[in-house]
């Protein structure tokens, strides 16, 4: 008799296969602070990155807080990475003091922007200087206009909070307090 970790089925040979380019990738890692309900917000995390095609190894800190600037409702910040050619660092400040439904819709928001990074759409240097698909701008001089990068994330984040099992989770497991 074979041991139980020899003992596959088809059906589990065939995820396994299936799921191998996922799981060699890796996933992201999620942490969740300044919310009461930080296993569902993983779980919206990680049904937002399976909408986006996000499945690149990265760290993702989230933080639910006041100390967000008055001009935004949400911030991604690029971290620095001790082995970028391994993973990224990714941390998302979202102001806590907007209803459950809008933080929801701004995590969606920031988590365009983390893929827009991951995938290399999307750079910033120190400087100020945003790199949007091959194409140079500068941040601090464009604020009044429409950003193309900003208008990815205002499309896809009404994608994606309004879709299906999104649109559920949020309803239902994550109630207006």
């Amino acid at each position: 008799m074979y041991p139980y970790f020899i003992r596959l089925t088809k059906t589990a040979v065939c995820a396994l296969l299936l799921w191998c380019p996922v799981l060699l990738a890796g996933q992201p890692t999620v942490t969740v602070a300044g919310s009461a309900q930080p296993r569902q917000i993983k779980a919206l995390t990680n049904l937002y990155f399976t909408q986006l095609g996000v499945h690149e190894r990265l760290y993702l800190s989230i933080r639910f807080t006041q100390n967000v600037s008055q001009n935004f409702h949400g911030i991604t910040l690029q971290m620095p990475s001790s082995e970028p050619e391994k993973y990224s660092v990714f941390r998302i400040l979202i102001d806590s003091r907007m209803s459950r439904r809008q933080q929801m819709l701004v995590l969606a928001h920031e988590l365009v922007h983390v893929k827009q990074y991951v995938k290399g759409e999307l750079s910033v240097d120190p400087a100020g200087k945003v790199v949007w698909k091959g194409k140079q701008y500068h941040y601090f001089h464009t604020k009044n206009r429409v950003m193309p990068w900003e208008t990815e994330a205002h499309k896809l984040d009404s994608e994606l909070a309004y879709f299906g099992d999104a649109d559920l989770l949020i309803n239902e497991v994550m109630p207006e307090e």
